[in-house]
């Protein structure tokens, strides 16, 4: 596996398909994923870090307690993220969509029966359980 397609919530099939990827389908996948990440800081910059910083700023002009500037700051990084999340949801799914497209169109996917782009997991957080097989023969 290559550090440029390495992710520490992988799921177990995105570490296969990642193992068994050739240069161009490397390039196509992080470029894929620069888009993106670009997109994503974007929003997160306009949804939640200049509207945090404005208010922890304004509060600290303000002469508020320090522990009172960090509820703020910390209130305004939940919202942010949420707002983000709620009004996203359909860019974020699309954009995920793309993702696992270009996983399942790799010449060794498709070779493994790999065509449930729509099904792909590609994270796993440490409190989730792994789920089976996505396609038969995907531990080869």
């Amino acid at each position: 596996m290559s550090w440029k397609t390495w992710s520490p919530f992988q799921s177990e099939e995105l570490k296969r398909i990642c193992a068994h990827m050739t240069a161009e389908e490397k390039r196509q996948w992080m470029r894929v994923g620069q888009e993106y990440g670009a997109w994503h800081g974007s929003m997160v910059a306009t949804t939640t870090a200049v509207p945090t910083g404005l208010a922890t700023g304004a509060a600290m002009a303000a002469g508020w307690p320090w522990i009172a500037i960090v509820c703020v700051f910390a209130a305004g990084m939940i919202a942010g993220t949420l707002v983000l999340r709620l009004c996203f949801r359909k860019t974020i799914a699309e954009m995920e969509g793309r993702m696992c497209e270009v996983l399942c169109n790799t010449e060794w996917a498709r070779a493994q029966g790999c065509f449930q782009a729509k099904t792909m997991k590609l994270k796993r957080w440490p409190w989730q359980r792994e789920r089976p097989q996505m396609w038969p023969g995907a531990d080869r």
